[in-house]
């Protein structure tokens, strides 16, 4: 255009002139109109580039966001969307874009479900950044809500660090958070202290040579710390509300002879300690649950205990030595647990709670490689997950533990791991890690209809 030629030559011929910044600033006006008449993407990097010191230079580069935004969500693609993420990682329209992600890549794989597993009303699938993410646990809020807590390991910086995802009951995010620093971070489970503010446990500042030391941290519901603390053990394993309101947790300790033992500790809401219990029963507490007889149940190695609100122990269920008891689930006087023999028969046990068994059933017609978790439902059926080839298959018990339904899910990918929730509208929460090769794992959130 004509004007811009004379007004280039004008500043270029005249820089010492007292006009010249008036002829910079219409020269941009008119650069930046004619990119808006344009509306393209090229235009306005076409301008960005020439004009880096217009006004409207900021202007400009919102604009453009948003066109990439748009184009983005017209071609619907997850390369597009990891495009926009990448070129604009904390703009504005970054929860969109995950959640436009999300959807794509949750509808994708269900595309690619073998087995076309029926009553799925939603399925989200949220990668941070193209790290290696592990699904770690997860907890519903009393208005649906779901709080997430997974692991991130950043390959460049051969890092572990925590990923926490706050999803609606739709299952959009609606925050993400990332904590960690220059050693690792590792978080095994999650509960509510109050609808505000959930606590989770794990291992932290360990490395190739560190051991590391039990953790846990508290965070508030827009993911913001409360605190967090080191405690006298490894490594935490599970976490509960208690009867009396305080946190119990379990893990293990190392003892003087450098073998796992038990370890059970109560806190405060504010992370003071009330009690910490070092057993002598060697290896570590898996799971850990309250009873409605104000006592404590936790399962660890071979072992099935309960104990007081102080930590000491009432009574103890031993099985045999290459066993492995894990999946502790209580409601009311029903207390359901899983055994793992050394020649990989799976024992599904029913006990109350005076540590009576009531049945115990080889879970048969499956071959496992391991489950993953199991529940306890409030009609008193249990579902089970577990991983089959790599494959999820659930499994439904009625109170007598005969199994009444079975079904499966899988893609073409590894599913390695699946731990269930229930929300207050009964349904059933899925939430699964996918291996799509070695070193990149994503995390699938499946709602569905329950039995």
């Amino acid at each position: 255009c004509l004007i811009f030629i004379v007004l280039n030559s004008f500043i270029t011929d005249f820089p010492q002139s007292d006009l010249k910044y008036e002829a910079i600033k219409i020269r941009n006006e008119m650069a930046f109109k004619d990119a808006l008449d344009k509306n393209s993407i090229d235009a306005f990097d076409s301008f960005m580039i020439n004009y880096p010191d217009a006004i409207e230079f900021t202007e400009a580069k919102k604009i453009k966001m948003n066109l990439v935004f748009q184009k983005a969500k017209s071609i619907n693609t997850i390369e597009a969307y990891n495009e926009f993420v990448e070129m604009y990682p904390e703009g504005e329209h970054y929860i969109d874009i995950f959640n436009l992600k999300a959807n794509a890549l949750g509808n994708k794989i269900l595309e690619n479900n073998k087995y076309k597993t029926p009553a799925i009303n939603w399925a989200k699938s949220f990668d941070n950044k193209g790290y290696d993410d592990v699904a770690k646990g997860f907890i519903t809020l009393p208005n649906s809500d779901i709080f997430i807590i997974a692991s991130s390991f950043k390959q460049k910086q051969k890092n572990l660090d925590i990923w926490f995802l706050k999803l609606n009951k739709e299952g959009k995010m609606v925050w993400n958070k990332e904590i960690g620093d220059t050693l690792n971070e590792s978080l095994t489970a999650i509960d509510l202290i109050n609808d505000n503010q959930f606590i989770a446990v794990g291992q932290n500042n360990f490395n190739d040579t560190l051991k590391g030391k039990s953790w846990i941290i508290s965070a508030h519901s827009d993911g913001s710390k409360a605190w967090s603390k080191n405690f006298d053990s490894e490594k935490l394993n599970c976490v509960i509300k208690s009867t009396d309101k305080n946190i119990v947790f379990g893990g293990f300790y190392e003892a003087a002879d450098s073998t796992k033992k038990f370890y059970l500790a109560k806190i405060k809401n504010s992370g003071k300690i009330i009690w910490q219990r070092f057993y002598s029963m060697a290896g570590e507490i898996h799971d850990v649950c309250k009873t409605d007889s104000n006592t404590i149940m936790f399962t660890g190695s071979n072992f099935l205990i309960n104990v007081d609100l102080n930590g000491y122990i009432k009574w103890e269920k031993n099985f045999e030595d290459s066993s492995l008891i894990n999946n502790l689930e209580i409601l009311h006087n029903n207390v359901c647990f899983t055994e793992r023999r050394m020649d990989s028969t799976f024992i599904l046990h029913k006990f109350d709670l005076q540590g009576n068994e009531i049945w115990s059933k080889v879970i048969a017609d499956s071959s496992f490689d391991k489950i993953t978790d199991l529940k306890l439902l409030p009609n008193e059926n249990i579902l089970m997950s577990g991983i089959k080839e790599y494959d999820i298959q659930l499994n439904w018990f009625n109170n007598n533990g005969e199994r009444i339904k079975a079904e499966f899910f899988g893609t073409d990918k590894k599913e390695t791991d699946c731990k269930l929730s229930l929300s207050n509208e009964n349904k059933l929460l899925l939430l699964i890690t996918i291996e799509y090769s070695a070193n990149d794992s994503d995390i699938l959130v499946i709602n569905k209809e329950n039995l």
